[in-house]
């Protein structure tokens, strides 16, 4: 029986419907060829209500894994429709999943052999080893309950108290990216200057 089958068909939700169906997330584990660093790729959702559930798991997830960089996550529509190695990403299981469920909480789950410029505890690696991609894979399952409010022993205290208060710390950065992107200040709107030359940037599946 395949995965799809087993796990997605039973949550598929009827074409006359726009509800969200009853799967709780989706997440597809990558490597990631270009990006360094281990981060998520996530779908682009309209309302603020949608877009904190959405951010609200990789941000926990950052919380209780200092490897894990929510600054370079991806939530953008462009991410959904773009093409990646003369594909389009409406092909990948993120979109698709998210598509034929109407599910929030669909990711994929990016690493790279080498920790990222900007992480705080990169002077304490080389590179990521199997027991860094081991306690990113535990953390994941953590996060899980989090993000439902299931209480569970040795919680990490970097989190807020309650869920309440993780929608509400989500909500407030999530506003703050968006006036900073709004205010010509966000980093999808600086250009470098007076270089002259052409950049070329590849990407990677995801």
């Amino acid at each position: 029986c395949s995965y799809f089958e087993h796990f997605v068909r039973p949550h598929l939700v009827d074409e006359e419907t726009t509800s969200c169906c009853g799967l709780l997330a989706h997440i597809d584990l990558h490597a990631h060829a270009n990006k360094t660093g281990i981060f998520m790729f996530g779908n682009y959702h309209v309302t603020e209500s949608q877009r904190i559930q959405n951010a609200l798991y990789p941000w926990i997830l950052s919380k209780i894994c200092p490897l894990f960089e929510f600054e370079s996550c991806d939530f953008a529509a462009e991410n959904m429709i773009s093409m990646s190695e003369g594909k389009s990403r409406l092909g990948t299981g993120r979109v698709a999943i998210y598509k034929a469920t109407n599910a929030i909480n669909v990711y994929t789950l990016e690493t790279h052999f080498q920790h990222s410029k900007s992480e705080h505890v990169r002077c304490e690696l080389d590179q990521y080893t199997p027991k860094h991609w081991r306690y990113v894979g535990q953390s994941a399952m953590i996060a899980f309950l989090d993000m439902c409010g299931i209480p569970y022993a040795n919680r990490s205290d970097r989190l807020p108290k309650s869920l309440s208060d993780c929608r509400s710390a989500v909500q407030l950065l999530l506003r703050r990216m968006d006036s900073a992107v709004s205010s010509g200040g966000g980093k999808k709107n600086k250009k470098k200057k007076g270089s002259g030359k052409k950049k070329t940037t590849a990407t990677s599946s995801s």
